[in-house]
């Protein structure tokens, strides 16, 4: 008959290191959170994920207007033709 251990019976605890917490940035692409670089996990690995939004980058756009409102040349009709002089798109 084969000795078992008292610690694969559970009768003592097994040391357990402290859980590891690591910040990875990630994207969504519609139906999973992908990582953007690589993990080191074992497949099925259980773990809690914390999703925090970056702060909101300045639109483009939003970037394009600033600057033309500083210029003193602009186009009178820069607003109603944006997509004129940010794409080339004919005048409507």
């Amino acid at each position: 008959m084969a000795l078992r251990s008292r610690a694969a019976f559970g009768l003592y605890p097994v040391p357990m290191g402290p859980p590891m917490t690591t910040t990875i940035s990630a994207h969504f692409d519609g139906s999973v959170i992908v990582p953007d670089e690589s993990l080191q996990l074992p497949v099925g690995q259980p773990l809690t994920v914390h999703i925090e939004l970056p702060e909101s980058a300045t639109p483009r756009f939003a970037e394009f207007l600033a600057l033309e409102a500083d210029l003193p040349d602009a186009p009178a009709d820069m607003a109603e033709q944006h997509d004129h002089y940010l794409y080339g798109s004919p005048k409507r």
